[in-house]
């Protein structure tokens, strides 16, 4: 920009990349290759260079300045002579009205007609004062035209003033409304915060539930796995204890009848003892094993019953879960229904206060232009 006077009419107009326009410039300017070099940002010279660039800019500069000084001076030069001109106009209009009133001021008409003039102007006041007379009467009219305007005007500020006045008092208990709304939408929107808390509160607690729930399924199908389980155990040992059962009444059938061998047969009775006393003992451990079982059945039957109430119970805590989830879904859509048409109240309410203030600004321009 500093050395852009030296190519001047070189650079288009408009944006254009910094080096393209150095480029242009130093093309204008017609220097030696190898007495710069352009780089990225900056471009290089040799020494003396911008010395010379400075002597040619204070060169052109010089020109350009000693141009506009003469336009300058020509300018005023041109008004001042212009101002003369009317000046020697001037005087030779004076001069000229001068001559003439020394030629006339001796002549005997010019000093009769002088004398005369007044005394014309005697026969004239008639007819002026008719004309003052109308003119009198016609600024009665208007005067009387403008009170009559003032009147109706006057009449015009005061219906303005009291529909003004309506329309404050109308503004003022709209305004009372509008806040009684905003306060009832405030504290509608602060329940519905709180319903919302209460809601969202509901549903984590209801997920939890669901969590819950689908762990106590999960616990559901084990514990029905292992009553399953447990009635295939209680099978198993039923059909073992019934099979001990046998044995024990083939035993005692067997004991029997050892013990009619053992009267028939008196040369056998230290060995048959000896195998009575073996299956007395078997018996004694079968009828206890067949105790620890029968105590075993009955424990897996209790613990049957247990599991089967826990699942009744847990399957009414359900329902009345979902019962509840369901209730609170019916609450929070009739908030959702409060809240819209809250919402559109409130919008109503807002229109037909920008429409009384509407209505107010214009009663005010009607006034202020009636007053003017």
């Amino acid at each position: 920009q500093r050395y852009e006077i030296l190519a001047a009419g070189q650079i288009p107009k408009g944006f254009m990349d910094g080096k393209q326009a150095c480029v242009l410039m130093i093309k204008a300017l017609d220097l030696d290759p190898n007495l710069y070099r352009v780089g990225q940002s900056k471009i290089f010279f040799r020494t003396g260079v911008l010395a010379h660039l400075e002597e040619e800019r204070d060169l052109k500069i010089t020109v350009v300045i000693v141009a506009f000084q003469a336009q300058a001076r020509g300018y005023l030069a041109r008004k001042a002579f212009a101002k003369r001109q009317q000046q020697l106009t001037a005087m030779r209009v004076i001069q000229r009205n001068c001559s003439a009133y020394l030629k006339l001021r001796n002549w005997q008409w010019w000093r009769l007609f002088t004398k005369v003039k007044p005394l014309l102007q005697v026969t004239r006041q008639e007819e002026e004062l008719q004309a003052k007379e109308d003119e009198l009467k016609m600024i009665a009219e208007r005067q009387q035209k403008a009170d009559n305007e003032l009147k109706e005007l006057q009449l015009k500020h005061t219906q303005l003033t009291e529909e003004k006045n309506l329309l404050q008092e109308q503004l003022q208990a709209e305004t009372e409304l509008y806040a009684e709304a905003e306060e009832l939408r405030i504290r509608l929107t602060a329940k519905k915060q709180e319903l919302e808390e209460i809601l969202h509160e509901m549903e984590a607690r209801i997920e939890e539930e669901e969590e819950r729930n689908q762990q106590l399924q999960g616990e559901k199908k084990k514990m029905l796995q292992q009553m399953q389980d447990l009635e295939e155990q209680l099978e198993e040992e039923e059909a073992a204890r019934q099979k001990l059962q046998l044995e024990k009444v083939t035993a005692e059938a067997k004991i029997k009848k050892m013990e009619d061998d053992i009267l028939i047969m008196d040369d056998q009775n230290n060995k048959l003892a000896k195998e009575r006393k073996l299956l007395e003992d078997r018996v004694n451990d079968l009828t206890t094993n067949l105790t620890e079982e029968e105590e075993k059945a009955k424990n897996l039957t209790k613990l049957k019953n247990k599991h089967e109430s826990m699942i009744s119970e847990l399957e009414v805590r359900l329902k009345k879960e979902e019962k509840s989830r369901q209730e609170l879904e019916k609450i929070k859509r009739k908030l959702e229904g409060d809240s819209s048409d809250l919402h559109e109240q409130i919008a109503d309410l807002q229109a037909q206060i920008a429409e009384l203030k509407m209505q107010l600004a214009k009663k005010e321009d009607e006034l202020q232009s009636a007053l003017a």
